[in-house]
């Protein structure tokens, strides 16, 4: 809410934030599996849940940094 308020309350941040959190979730998630079995199938969930991550750090950073402001392209990424 403070990083929303400081950009002139653009709530797209909230949505940002919420969605890096939900993919740091998936990887830490992905990582105790990997740890408890490490098979191909956890492998690959683990892999997939790091680039989730990535992708959503990035569109959270282009959105503060305010490079990616419409809405189709936050979607397409997030």
């Amino acid at each position: 809410r403070l990083a929303a308020a400081a950009s002139g309350g653009d709530v797209s941040l909230l949505d940002g934030a919420k969605a890096v959190s939900s993919a740091l979730r998936d990887v830490l998630q992905a990582g105790a599996a990997m740890a408890d079995d490490p098979n191909d199938e956890n492998r690959q969930r683990l892999a997939m849940a790091f680039a989730a991550l990535q992708a959503v750090s990035a569109a959270l950073q282009a959105t503060a940094a305010g490079q990616m402001t419409d809405h189709a392209s936050r979607a397409l990424l997030l």
